[in-house]
């Protein structure tokens, strides 16, 4: 199970840097309700 929350964690971060420039995670319910 670590090993799948490793992946789903580095999985952006290596994305990230084969494309570029850094693309702004998709909304989620819990940061609207932080407003």
């Amino acid at each position: 199970m670590k090993l799948v929350l490793a992946l789903t964690l580095l999985l952006p971060l290596i994305t990230c840097g084969v494309e570029g420039p850094p693309v702004p995670p998709p909304p989620r319910p819990d940061t609207t309700q932080a407003g």
